[in-house]
């Protein structure tokens, strides 16, 4: 009897048991039913914001395009540019010393030689 008892203790010990590891399960699956759909709203706000970053990405690109032709463009006009400055500082060295003499016999004349012409 007593070893009939034993097992009857052990078995309602082992259905105790079993019960309260149904109900860890029932509140584990309710969290994640809960974490599922948690999960996937966070899923699809990546996805939407993947959408945006690839859109963003390919405006920047595009930009970036546009500015590294600019630039280019920018080069060639400032070499050219430089290269007609340089010209113009040749002209304007060559021409300054006969301004400078111009200048000099202005000065030199009087009254007599602009009577005289």
């Amino acid at each position: 009897r007593k070893e009939l008892g034993d097992m009857r203790d052990k078995l309602r010990n082992g259905i105790e048991k079993l019960d309260e590891s149904k109900d860890q399960v029932e509140v584990l699956s309710k969290e994640l039913e809960v974490k599922k759909v948690e999960v996937s709203k966070s899923q699809t706000e990546c996805e939407q914001l993947l959408v945006v970053i690839v859109q963003d990405r390919r405006v920047v690109d595009e930009q970036a395009k546009v500015v590294g032709a600019d630039a280019e463009k920018i080069s060639k006009e400032e070499a050219v540019i430089s290269a007609q400055a340089k010209e113009a500082q040749k002209d304007l060295d060559e021409a300054l010393p006969a301004l400078e003499k111009a200048e000099e016999a202005l000065n030199s004349l009087n009254k007599k030689d602009i009577s005289e012409i």
